[in-house]
Order: structure tokens, then C-alpha cells, then sequence
């Protein structure tokens, strides 16, 4: 797999909530300071079967978000690099 844009890597997030990195997309210049990652929030679009098919590989056979989502990454690289074409 690809790695992920740099730009997206050099995104730090403000908040933090139980130990997960949340991502607020609001607040006074934060879409001059990260425009990339603004823009791959607007572009974000997954169906809710696809999202109830991850959700199921951890919730209910066990596996851990990382593993779910690197397979993830790695069946669909042409989805996310269209999300965040900004930053390539």
C-alpha cells in the first residue's frame, strides 16, 4: 500500500478524546492552517453497508480497528486517494 499523503501525516488535530484522535473540522482559520485535510473531510463518502461491514469485523468478529482499516486501505486505495488527492 501506498503511504498516506504527507500532508495528511503533518495534520494535528487539537483535541484528543480517550486516547483517539478526533478530528474537530470547525474553528477560526483551521481551513487556511489544513486545507488538505478540510478538503478530504468533504470528500469522505462511504455507503452504510460498507461502514456496517467494517463496524462488524470489530464489534463482532473481533478484529482490531488497525487490521479492519489497513484492509481496508489496501482493497480500496483508489477511494481514499480520491478523498485526498489534495495531498499528492
Amino acid at each position: 500500500m501506498n503511504q498516506i499523503p504527507s500532508a495528511l501525516k503533518e495534520y494535528k488535530p487539537a483535541h484528543r478524546l480517550s486516547g483517539k484522535v478526533a478530528i474537530i473540522t470547525g474553528g477560526a482559520g483551521g481551513e487556511k492552517k489544513w486545507p488538505c485535510a478540510y478538503q478530504v473531510v468533504r470528500n469522505y463518502n462511504i455507503d452504510g453497508k460498507s461502514l456496517g461491514l467494517l463496524a462488524g469485523e470489530v464489534d463482532l468478529d473481533g478484529k482490531s480497528v488497525a487490521e479492519t482499516a489497513t484492509k481496508w486501505l489496501n482493497a480500496n486505495e483508489a477511494v481514499w486517494k480520491g478523498w485526498a488527492a489534495c495531498g499528492q
